[in-house]
């Protein structure tokens, strides 16, 4: 009976995994992980991946899964936005994996002793470990990362956070880490092309010190608005109703991995689709 039981749920396994696994050529899929108020994403192309932040220490595991589902022997390139755990936390997740280069932040915040660890972790296993290069665009097989901050350090480590926006063929999409108002304001200042088809909400969803501003969500134009965040369940009150009440207001169609667990995030360079997954794996 137990051995009936353990292929049967082997089968359901693969069976639930096997569109993950086999996507075509020439897509390009975000996975935006379920992991409470933290963010951690996935990003895949013809067999190939790259990461931004690794979500946080406590849903470690659910990235291992992730990393062991989708089959992942090396990541290309990793971003590590900023120092605050909920985005580099599940970094020994990725023990064992094969690492390109891991782009951090200029504020290595020397005083936060497991973001240094982290940081030993990635120097140890990686190709490589540099600071952010604002301003320049990076790319890997076809997918081009440019960094468009932060233009300076600033005294709130969110305001630190690296800002990526990814494009892929005519798509794109905006990493924009934890920032708030100021450096949001910075970057836009700056001229920086920001206009993307789906946003990442700064903070999981908070409306507090100028994130996700009217101003900025007019300069980006989503369509689309991913907020990665515990919901009912979230100390810190995310998503804000302010937020919900912009978005609404400028007609985006929002996304929460509170209310629809893993999020896949899918571009063939002209079109993108965003769809819920649950839990991917649990």
């Amino acid at each position: 009976v137990l051995l009936c039981l353990a292929f049967i749920a082997g089968t359901v396994y693969l069976d639930r995994f096997l569109s993950v696994k086999s996507g075509a050529e020439g897509f390009m899929r975000i996975y935006v992980l379920d992991c409470g108020d933290a963010f951690g994403a996935i990003i895949e192309k013809d067999g190939r991946y790259c990461m931004i932040d690794t979500g946080s220490y406590a849903e470690r595991w659910h990235l291992y899964d992730m990393v062991k589902a989708l089959g992942i022997k090396k990541i290309d390139l990793i971003v590590l936005s900023h120092s605050h755990s909920d985005h580099f936390g599940g970094y020994p997740a990725l023990r064992g994996v094969e690492i390109g280069t891991v782009y951090i932040s200029p504020f290595t915040d020397p005083e936060n002793d497991f973001y240094q660890d982290c940081l030993e972790f990635f120097r140890g296993s990686a190709s490589l470990v540099v600071t952010a290069p604002v301003g320049e665009t990076v790319e890997s097989d076809g997918m081009n990362f440019t960094f468009l901050g932060p233009l300076k350090t600033y005294e709130d480590v969110n305001d630190c956070s690296v800002v990526v926006r990814l494009s892929f063929g005519s798509t794109s999409f905006m990493f924009p880490g934890d920032m708030t108002g100021t450096e949001a304001d910075d970057i836009m200042d700056s001229g920086a092309v920001m206009l993307s088809d789906v946003l990442m909400a700064s903070h999981h969803g908070s409306a507090a010190d100028g994130a996700n501003s009217y101003r900025l969500l007019r300069e980006v134009m989503p369509g689309c608005v991913v907020i990665s965040t515990a919901g009912s369940s979230s100390t810190h009150g995310y998503p804000h109703e302010a937020l919900l009440g912009r978005l609404s207001d400028l007609g985006c169609i929002v996304h929460r991995t509170d209310l629809e667990g893993d999020l896949i995030i899918e571009s063939d360079g002209s079109t993108v689709s965003v769809r819920g997954m649950g839990d991917i794996v649990k």
